[in-house]
C-alpha cells in the first residue's frame, strides 16, 4: 500500500509570555522612580543651596549693617570730640573693621530736607556711614549699607578777643571749627537806596565788606552786618525809611516800622547751655554819621572807631539792643551838642556815680534831652552781643570759627586735660538709606 501525503500544518503565532512583560514594566517603573527620585533630589539640593546662599546674603546684609551702625557712632563721637580729630564737615573718612568688614562716613553741611537758605540749614550736617561685608569665600561678593543721621549745632560758647581789632583781616570764614566755608560779600554799590541781602547758601552770617564810605541814602534795607573797613572811610545816612538788622542770628524782637528779617537757627526753647548772639549791624573804621532829617532804625549795634554823629536837624536814630562800650560809641555820640572833653567828662562822672552803671540812664537825669533824636531800647529776647572779627589767627586762610566748644563739653574719657569738643543736637536718623 502506496503512502499517501500528508495534509499541511497550519502555523499559529504563539501568544507573548505573561511573565517576560511583567518583567518590562517594572524596568520601566524603575526607570520612572529613578528620574522622579533624582529630580527631587536635584530640587531638595538646589533649594538647600537656595537657603543657604540666602542665610549667607542675610549673614552679609546684617554684618554690613552692624559696620554701618558702628561707622555712625564713631562719626557723631568724633564731631563732640576735639575738633582737631575731625575731618570737618564736607569731608569724609574710612576705617576698616577686619580683613573683611569696614565703613565710609561722609560729612555734608546742610540737611537734604531743607532749603539751602532756610535759617537753620548751615547749622546741620547730615552724617552718611556706609558698611561693607564681604564674603569669605568670594571677595568679589560685598554686600553695602547705608545709615545716616542729621544733627545740628547748639552753640555754647564764642570766641573772644581783648582790644579793637580790624573787624576783617580775612575774605572767608566758618560758623564752627572744621565747618564750611563761607564767603563775605562786597556791596556792588557804595549808595544803597534798597535791599542790601545776603546770599545765606554762602554767606550765612550776611557779612558785608568795603573800603569806601558806604551811604545809606534813603529806602536802604540791609539785612546783614555792614562794615566799612578802612581808616578814612565812613558809613553815612541820609533820607528816611533806612533799616539795619543782622541776618541768620537775630532773635525776634523788631521795633516799628523795620520789616521782617531773617530768623534765627534755633528752636523756640533754647537747648541747655545754648547762647542767642546779637552780631553788629553797622561797624565803620572811621565815621558814623547821620545828615539832618535822616531816619535810621538798627536792630542790633553800631559800632564806630572815631566818630559817632548825629546831627541836630530833625535826624532820628532808633536802636533795638544793647549799646557797645563807651570807646567804640557812645563815647562820641551826638558831637553837635557836647565837645568831646565835655561828652567824656560826663561819662566818666556817671562811671564813677552812686551805683549808677548805666550811661543812658544817668543822662536822662540831667540837662540833656536824647528822646526827640535817638531811642534805645532793649530786645524782646535776650541776645549777647558779640563783635565778630574775622582773622585768621590758625593760619589756615579762613577766618576763625565764631563758635567754639564750650570748656565743660569735654567727652568721658580716662585721659586728663580732654579737649572740649563741640555740642550737637541728633535731628533724626535713617537706616537703610
Amino acid at each position: 500500500m502506496s503512502d499517501l501525503p500528508s495534509a499541511p500544518r497550519s502555523v499559529i503565532p504563539s501568544e507573548a509570555s505573561p511573565g517576560r512583560s511583567r518583567r518590562g514594566m517594572s524596568a520601566m517603573l524603575v526607570l520612572v522612580l529613578i528620574s522622579v527620585t533624582l529630580a527631587v533630589s536635584y530640587a531638595v539640593l538646589r533649594t538647600q543651596g537656595t537657603t543657604q546662599q540666602i542665610r549667607q546674603n542675610a549673614d552679609l546684609q546684617a554684618a554690613a549693617r552692624q559696620a554701618a551702625l558702628a561707622g555712625l557712632s564713631v562719626a557723631l563721637q568724633k564731631m563732640h570730640g576735639d575738633p582737631n580729630d575731625w575731618v570737618g564737615a564736607d569731608a569724609s573718612f574710612s576705617q576698616s573693621l577686619g580683613s573683611e568688614q569696614g565703613f565710609t562716613v561722609e560729612y555734608a553741611t546742610g540737611d537734604p530736607l531743607l532749603s539751602q537758605t532756610a535759617p537753620e540749614y548751615p547749622y546741620r550736617v547730615t552724617v552718611t556711614s556706609t558698611g561693607y561685608a564681604q564674603d569669605p569665600s568670594d571677595a568679589a561678593r560685598v554686600v553695602y549699607h547705608a545709615a545716616r543721621a542729621v544733627v545740628q549745632l547748639i552753640p555754647r560758647e564764642v570766641i573772644r578777643w581783648s582790644g579793637w581789632r580790624d573787624p576783617i583781616e580775612v575774605t572767608t570764614y566758618r560758623l564752627y571749627p572744621r565747618g564750611a566755608v563761607y564767603y563775605i560779600e562786597t556791596p556792588s554799590c557804595t549808595t544803597l537806596t534798597g535791599a542790601l541781602q545776603p546770599n545765606l547758601a554762602t554767606n550765612p552770617l550776611g557779612l558785608f565788606r568795603s573800603t569806601s564810605t558806604m551811604r545809606l541814602a534813603g529806602g536802604a534795607a540791609v539785612r546783614g552786618t555792614l562794615v566799612v573797613d578802612c581808616s578814612s572811610a565812613d558809613i553815612e545816612v541820609s533820607g528816611t525809611g533806612n533799616t539795619v538788622a543782622p541776618a541768620g542770628l537775630t532773635p525776634d524782637g523788631l521795633p516799628a516800622g523795620v520789616p521782617s528779617y531773617a530768623q534765627p537757627p534755633y528752636a523756640t526753647a533754647p537747648a541747655s547751655g545754648e547762647i542767642r548772639v546779637r552780631l553788629p549791624s553797622l561797624v565803620s573804621g572811621r565815621h558814623f554819621v547821620m545828615g539832618g532829617s535822616s531816619r535810621l532804625a538798627v536792630v542790633g549795634t553800631i559800632l564806630a572807631e572815631d566818630f559817632f554823629c548825629i546831627h541836630q536837624n530833625n535826624a532820628k536814630l532808633t536802636v533795638t539792643g544793647n549799646p557797645a562800650n563807651r570807646d567804640v560809641t557812645l563815647y562820641k555820640i551826638l558831637d553837635v551838642y557836647l565837645s568831646n572833653d565835655t561828652w567824656t567828662n560826663d561819662y566818666n562822672e556817671s562811671a564813677a556815680g552812686a551805683g549808677v552803671t548805666l550811661w543812658p540812664n544817668w543822662l536822662s537825669d540831667g540837662s540833656f534831652t536824647l528822646s526827640n533824636v535817638v531811642t534805645v531800647q532793649s530786645e524782646a529776647t535776650a541776645a549777647r552781643f558779640h563783635r565778630y572779627v574775622v582773622r585768621d589767627d590758625d593760619g589756615d586762610g579762613v577766618g576763625d570759627p565764631l563758635f567754639v566748644p564750650h570748656a565743660d563739653d569735654v567727652l568721658p574719657c580716662p585721659n586728663d586735660g580732654e579737649p572740649p569738643g563741640l555740642r550737637w543736637d541728633l535731628i533724626r536718623w535713617e537706616d537703610g538709606v
